[in-house]
């Protein structure tokens, strides 16, 4: 009598792949991590309900071209001269904004990361599928942020008592008369400068010499989120 080793189940690749990147954006020091991490390994239903609130593809995230001027607010208002009409600069927007997402990014097209990433510029967290300029004509960016730093006004009064030491007046925000930024001369509580995308590792296009993907680097600098505010 001849035995039949029972056949393996197939495995889904993408499936697999989904799981792998939900292990890497769920917080192991969180309470229900191991609780999590198991029924993710165990639950396709609930693995792929994960993914939809927790993950994106690499072919989804909006590219945001590394401090340049074109990511600029100021910039993109400059440009409506050159178009007769309103219709045909959002024409012309379109089209750019599609061809710099068919530029490489640190993932490829079919990867996975976490949708939720700490912005570097102004540290809130935003989705990297959803970081473009509101659809109208005030040109209301996302992220708003300064490119420089603090210094001390030296034009302002300041008390006997008034303290530097090293960054101590970096966040002060009980005298901002005290202090400008020195990208624009705003005093140190008003708001950025600049206003751009937001900015994150994994949506920076990458220079033209860098490979198109970069294997380490698929969940770099994710701020990753708390379980219990996602399945809430």
């Amino acid at each position: 009598m001849t035995l039949i080793s029972p056949s393996k189940p197939v495995q889904d690749p993408d499936l697999q792949a989904i799981r792998a990147a939900l292990r890497a954006v769920i917080r192991p020091t969180d309470p229900d991590y191991p609780k999590l991490k198991t029924e993710i390994d165990s639950d396709e239903m609930l693995t792929r309900y994960l993914a939809d609130k927790w993950l994106v593809k690499g072919k989804d995230v909006i590219r945001y071209h590394a401090d340049s001027d074109s990511e600029d607010a100021a910039s993109v208002g400059d440009s409506c001269d050159e178009f007769e009409t309103m219709e045909e600069y959002e024409e012309m927007h379109k089209w750019r904004e599609a061809m710099k997402n068919r530029r490489p990014i640190t993932l490829g097209d079919e990867e996975y990361t976490a949708r939720w990433v700490e912005c570097q510029n102004c540290g809130v967290e935003f989705d990297v599928s959803c970081n473009e300029h509101e659809k109208d004509y005030n040109y209301e960016w996302p992220c708003s942020w300064h490119p420089g730093w603090k210094e001390i006004d030296q034009s302002a009064p300041h008390g006997e008592d008034w303290e530097v030491r090293g960054g101590y007046y970096e966040n002060n925000s009980d005298t901002p008369e005290g202090f400008i930024w020195n990208c624009c001369s705003s005093y140190g509580d008003e708001g950025g400068c600049k206003h751009t995308k937001h900015k994150a590792p994994v949506n920076r296009i990458l220079n033209r010499n860098v490979a198109t993907t970069a294997k380490g680097m698929r969940f770099g600098g994710s701020k990753k989120r708390k379980v219990e505010s996602i399945t809430q």
